[in-house]
């Protein structure tokens, strides 16, 4: 296969072309008034969505050098959903901000790598100042106005704040589709494993990066898993009773994950593998812990019950589960509650003996593991495509929420980076003119998005921005009543880990993309490439 190369200015045209598509896509949805995007899901009814992830993660261009563009900036847009899990939108409208103007004056004879210098210096000197704003969440009503800021629905932020209040932050949350039209809060037991699945079979063919199980089987090991020979008897009771486990062990040989692999592929059983978290006696524990919260039996020489003897009978139990690549969430755990009782209360024990700091602090998460409060909200709609756009929306408001709790919030609409670019503007400076460029693209940036969103809403993008750039501190424009208020009485507030994890990966991506000089392509057909 031979490859096809591009150079210079034509290539990097074709990058901007490639990134303007996608993000013009996004922006569209950005703000309280942004609007829908319909997505074609090639099975069933299409999806309606304004979540901006799932949109720029949907456009594949048919010109390979526009749609490594497109991909580098979706790039940016993950990396925020992963950090802070919201955001996306905001990352991609920054991302464009910085690559366009800086992709034309590497064009003009500037010096990228200086330019790219002053990108991140920007960004960084602009997150810092907006984390010093933060206003820590202290009430429900500010963290119910968090996420009605992010999913656009007061009732729906209810139920976020509702399920984070009784579950405190420790605690689990979780989404499920319902099939009922109304969406409900259910209180119930669940526990969070701090490691995803081993291997990404699991997720194969479709279009979730995690993988949600109806009642699966657990299955607990203090053993690394080296052949399925050794389970041989709990896999043939699992094929019969046609469930599905997860199989949790500190590690798993080659043989064995290409074994479940084959297994799960061939339609068999599924049994997915996720590796026990911690080391020594911590992970010692966090099994024995683990087994009291499902009623599983540890299943290892040592504890009395080798792998070899053990049957479906001595595997836990949860209601659902959620395999996702760095955790594991299990909900409506049916343990043993005599032993959970009596782990708890050697814990506390511990606590009130226990003198150094972190090994307090680690008992005390173990605590709260064991206590196991969590929550479900069950998403329902009228229609399967309504169902599937709401619990899009109900992910980013609740992840928006949780960052909220962590590190607390900042003016929104976008005002927090106008705010920080006119703090900034007067004493962000370099000798440097290449490296100054790069600052000013970064404080020129920090306004497109309260540009975009009053846009979105029906107003004069420059008008708004114009006045906002003269007004007092926390003091923005109301894009839902078309009122300049105090953000923070009226409730448009956003988390500050989303603002600057936003600002930072845009800033990231955007100084990857001015610094290249050429792109190199395999010829061939678009179904040929890799997919996001």
């Amino acid at each position: 296969m031979s490859s096809e190369v591009r150079f210079g200015r034509s290539f990097r045209e074709l990058l901007i072309e490639g990134v303007n598509v996608l993000a013009d896509a996004v922006k569209v949805t950005l703000g309280p008034c942004g609007r829908n995007v319909v997505l074609d899901t090639g099975r069933g009814s299409p999806l309606v969505t304004n979540d901006g992830v799932t949109i720029a993660s949907r456009i594949h261009l048919a010109d390979p050098f526009q749609d490594m563009g497109a991909r580098l900036v979706c790039e940016a847009a993950s990396r925020t959903n992963d950090l802070a899990g919201d955001g996306t939108t905001t990352a991609t409208v920054l991302s464009q901000a910085m690559i366009e103007p800086g992709l034309k004056a590497a064009d003009h004879g500037g010096n990228p790598v200086l330019m790219k210098d002053g990108i991140l210096q920007g960004a960084k000197a602009a997150a810092d100042w907006i984390r010093k704003q933060a206003k820590p969440v202290t009430t429900r009503k500010e963290l119910e106005n968090v996420a009605a800021v992010s999913c656009g629905d007061r009732q729906l932020a209810g139920l976020i704040a509702e399920a984070l209040e009784k579950t405190g932050p420790e605690g689990l949350v979780t989404l499920k589709e319902a099939v009922q039209a109304k969406t409900w809060l259910e209180l119930t037991q669940g526990i969070e494993i701090p490691e995803g699945y081993a291997s990404p079979f699991v997720i194969q063919g479709q279009d979730s990066p995690c993988l949600i199980m109806e009642a699966p089987r657990i299955m607990i090991t203090s053993e690394k898993l080296d052949s399925l020979q050794d389970i041989l008897g709990v896999l043939e009771e699992l094929r019969e009773s046609e469930a599905a486990m997860i199989l949790v062990a500190p590690d798993f040989s080659e043989e064995a994950l290409g074994a479940l692999a084959l297994n799960h592929a061939r339609g068999i059983f599924t049994a997915v593998p996720v590796k026990a978290p911690f080391f020594g006696r911590l992970q010692s524990d966090y099994l024995q812990d683990l087994c009291v919260l499902t009623g599983a039996k540890l299943c290892s020489l040592s504890a009395g019950l080798p792998l070899q003897q053990a049957r479906l009978c001595d595997l836990g139990t949860a209601g659902s589960a959620r395999v996702e690549q760095d955790r594991t969430i299990l909900t409506e755990t049916r343990g043993d509650e005599q032993g959970i009782n009596l782990r708890k209360q050697q814990t506390e024990e511990q606590i009130r003996s226990e003198a150094d700091p972190l090994e307090k602090s680690r008992l005390q998460k173990r605590l709260s593991f064991l206590t196991g409060k969590a929550a479900v909200i069950h998403c329902g709609a009228l229609t399967g495509s309504l169902r599937k756009e709401q619990k899009l929306r109900l992910e980013d408001a609740l992840n928006a929420a949780k960052c909220a709790m962590q590190e607390g919030i900042v003016a929104g609409g976008g005002t927090a980076y106008v705010e920080a670019a006119r703090a900034l503007k007067p004493t962000l400076q370099d000798p440097d003119p290449d490296r100054r460029r790069g600052m000013e693209i970064v404080l020129n940036a920090l306004l497109v998005p309260a540009r975009q969103i009053a846009r979105n809403a029906g107003y004069d993008g420059d008008s708004i921005l114009t006045r906002l750039c003269q007004s007092p501190q926390g003091t923005g424009f109301n894009a839902v009543a078309g009122t300049w208020d105090n953000l923070f009485s009226c409730g448009i507030t956003d988390p500050v880990q989303v603002t600057c994890s936003a600002l930072l990966n845009a800033a990231e991506i955007a100084s990857l993309l001015i610094t290249t000089e050429a792109g190199i392509v395999q010829t061939g057909n678009l179904a040929d490439r890799e997919p996001y």
